[in-house]
């Protein structure tokens, strides 16, 4: 195979250098393949979560030590149980708290979530 490219293709790909976070195809493709400098920077794109209902608290404290290793965006957890334990974790840190509210189905009430939002 041949690494001469046709006039065609030098013509739409030369010279074309992806900055931080744009495609590594030009702009006027559709691509979902995105260039990060660091892994760091990915790590933004991604919610760590922690959902089963026999979470344990060293496993949350243990979550949220992995979701700052990793730079993530946000900590989701099941319970507002944790919520305390979860701010205490993330203090210091710029991720944010994700408690589910009408885990696991959302069947509940708008008043039952409301409540639940403000526990």
């Amino acid at each position: 195979m041949s690494k001469e490219y046709s006039i065609e293709t030098k013509c739409i790909q030369s010279g074309w250098k992806p900055k931080n976070g744009e495609p590594r195809v030009l702009p006027i493709y559709q691509s979902t393949t995105f260039k990060y400098e660091t892994s760091d920077e990915m790590g933004k794109l991604f919610d760590y979560a922690l959902l089963p209902k026999q979470t344990t608290e060293a496993e949350i404290r243990r979550g949220c030590q992995e979701a700052i290793k990793y730079n993530c965006k946000a900590f989701c957890y099941s319970s507002s149980e944790w919520t305390p334990i979860v701010v205490e974790e993330l203090k210091g840190s710029d991720l944010l708290v994700g408690a589910a509210i009408g885990f696991p189905f959302g069947q509940q009430s708008s008043k039952v979530k409301a409540f639940e939002t403000e526990e």
